[in-house]
Order: structure tokens, then C-alpha cells, then sequence
């Protein structure tokens, strides 16, 4: 998702596990379900959105917002659709140069979080993404790999 928007001229980051920020407001969000032998997988974007309600003004952007102008709706499904085809095959072979796109555009890494777990709240400062796309959280106990989390927040 952040590669295709890079081409539209922004400069997207991704909060784990699941959004893509731009300048610290939320641009576009995944979601994935899987299953023994599949997956779903279902995105959002803010295309052309130029207003936001007031709850959501603060932490939600747009790439009309960030690029002036109207961007093309289709123009950018095909953008996202071109990187997933590239980035698709490196699941398999290939995960470790996928970890390191991913790593490099972390927003969280260094920053203090707070999220919740399936087994309770946590609070640490990231490290970073493991080698299998955990985060890396360090916390009073040491670091910990999480794999799933709600509602990560920047402290």
C-alpha cells in the first residue's frame, strides 16, 4: 500500500500492524482475515477526501490533502495493485527484502506505544519489526514479539 502511494508523490509511512500514515495521519487502512487456506483482505484509502468530521481531522488525511490535487481513483488501485504483484512473490522467497521495505518505513520504531494485546495492555518503546513482521516491544520485562495488536497508540 505505502509503495503505491509513493508514487503519487507523498512520502507514506506504515504504523504496524495495519496503516498507512502520511505525516502522522492515517491515509489508508488494511484489514486481514485468514483462514486454514485463505485469506481476505480488504483496504481503504482516502482518495479525494477534503474534509474530514472533527473527531477524525486531527489523524486522518487524504492524498487530494497532501498533493493539491485530484488524484485518480483508478490511478491509484492500479498503483497498489502493481506493488502487491511485485510484493506478493516474497512471502515465500524473497521475505527478508519485503521485511526491510516494511522496516524502513516503520513509523513506530524508537517511539514510546501503548497497545493492547490479546492477553492485556502493554507499554514500551518499539524496537522494531522481527524477522517474521512481529514488533518488537521493550518493556519493563525486555523486549517482546507481538503479532497481533489493537489500537496501538503513540505515548
Amino acid at each position: 500500500m505505502a509503495e503505491g502511494l509513493e508514487t503519487f508523490g507523498v512520502a507514506p509511512g506504515i504504523k504496524w500492524p495495519n496503516d498507512v500514515w502520511i505525516d502522522g495521519k492515517k491515509v489508508c487502512g488494511v484489514l486481514a482475515e485468514a483462514g486454514a487456506d485463505f485469506v481476505v483482505v480488504g483496504i481503504g484509502v482516502n482518495v479525494n477526501v477534503v474534509a474530514f468530521p472533527e473527531d477524525l481531522s486531527s489523524t486522518a488525511t487524504s492524498l487530494r490533502l497532501e498533493t493539491g490535487v485530484v488524484v485518480n481513483r483508478a490511478e491509484v488501485l492500479l498503483a497498489i495493485l502493481r506493488r502487491l504483484e511485485y510484493r506478493r512473490h516474497q512471502i515465500g522467497e524473497g521475505f527478508d527484502e519485503l521485511l526491510d521495505a516494511v522496516r524502513s518505513r516503520c513509523v513506530l520504531t524508537g517511539k514510546e506505544v501503548t497497545l493492547q494485546a490479546a492477553d492485556g495492555r502493554r507499554e514500551g518503546r518499539v524496537e522494531g519489526i522481527g524477522e517474521g513482521g512481529e514488533l518488537l516491544l521493550r518493556g519493563p520485562s525486555g523486549i517482546e514479539r507481538l503479532w497481533q495488536a489493537d489500537e496501538v497508540r503513540l505515548r
